[in-house]
């Protein structure tokens, strides 16, 4: 997980809220505005998901992208459900074919949280200082704080840790130079040049903890 900094709500949302006569989400078309909001969200968070960290990449070419509500839908008003302050991008939670949903103890992100609370505010800024990895890849909540552990209970599978894993022992940072561990600093910290699009490396927020970690 990782802090995200929200631009202001896009011109376009305002303009449909004014003009619809009942904005909320079941109007929110995929035809329509619910498109150009969900390209605005990836951009804000650099086309990582706002739990897991993967690559999130658009539709319609294999796409795994949904809008995620930081208030649960049903405990919104209407326009809570459509203001742009409300609304992330996750990961489809490693649905199967057709959104047909995986067994509970494998479903994470979007598939995994539903209606549940969301214990950690990814828009404050010391939202990094709840929780903490691994070099294994595994992730906890920080002084045992037991809403943050619900929070992040799904992103604790052994599928998502072994690619963190994996992700990490790629960079070696263990055996890395300070000049080193400093450039990798940069480049996790900042949204790079890739596929025309301003996007954070995969699992930045993992990374950055675990450079801190080392120095």
């Amino acid at each position: 997980m990782k802090y995200i900094e929200k631009r202001e709500q896009p011109e376009e949302l305002t303009r449909w809220i004014a003009n619809t006569s009942n904005p909320n989400y079941r109007n929110f078309t995929k035809k329509t505005i619910k498109k150009k909001i969900r390209k605005k969200l990836l951009e804000d968070q650099g086309y990582i998901c706002c739990y897991c960290q993967k690559r999130l990449v658009e539709y319609p070419k294999g796409g795994n992208v949904e809008i995620e509500h930081i208030k649960p839908q049903s405990n919104c008003t209407d326009i809570e459900t459509v203001s742009y302050d409300n609304l992330l991008v996750s990961c489809d939670g490693s649905q199967k074919e057709r959104n047909d949903l995986l067994d509970e103890k494998d479903r994470h992100c979007n598939n995994y949280r539903q209606n549940k609370p969301l214990y950690i505010n990814l828009l404050d800024e010391d939202c990094e200082n709840k929780i903490s990895y691994d070099f294994n890849g595994g992730i906890y909540a920080v002084n045992d704080d037991t809403e943050v552990e619900n929070t992040i209970n799904n992103l604790n599978l052994k599928i998502l840790n072994s690619i963190r894993k994996a992700y990490i022992e790629g960079f070696a940072l263990e055996d890395c130079s300070d000049e080193e561990l400093n450039q990798f600093k940069i480049y996790f910290n900042n949204k790079n040049e890739e596929d025309e699009k301003q996007m954070y490396p995969e699992y930045a927020g993992v990374m950055i903890n675990l450079l801190n970690q080392l120095g």
